[in-house]
């Protein structure tokens, strides 16, 4: 089984997602569902911090008991929501991250 399986309403922002992870060579420690959501950005909790940032992406935990984490990236406002006891993430794609999914990466 794939370590991702990325789905969302939008089929060429689901392949880009896709083809991203596949080839990030990422290996959790179970196969995670993605699901993509175009719109704003979730709003982090007032009550997380930021415990580690590089360059514009920003991962806060805290938040909740669950042990949720939030990452954030601020050059194309996007977020994912994952929380510690479910093999789920929310993506969050504003329209101005769609839009720079074809950018190469450094």
């Amino acid at each position: 089984m794939a370590p991702f399986s990325v789905t969302g309403p939008d089929p060429e922002v689901t392949r880009a997602i896709q083809a991203w992870l596949d080839g990030s060579e990422l290996t959790p420690p179970l196969p995670l569902q993605v699901r993509v959501v175009v719109g704003p950005p979730r709003v982090i909790p007032a009550n997380s911090h930021t415990t580690f940032r590089q360059g514009n992406v920003l991962i806060h935990s805290g938040g909740a008991p669950e042990g949720e984490v939030f990452i954030t990236w601020e050059g194309a406002p996007a977020s994912a929501w994952i929380r510690s006891q479910s093999p789920d993430i929310e993506l969050t794609l504003s329209t101005a991250a769609c839009a720079r999914l074809d950018e190469p990466r450094g």
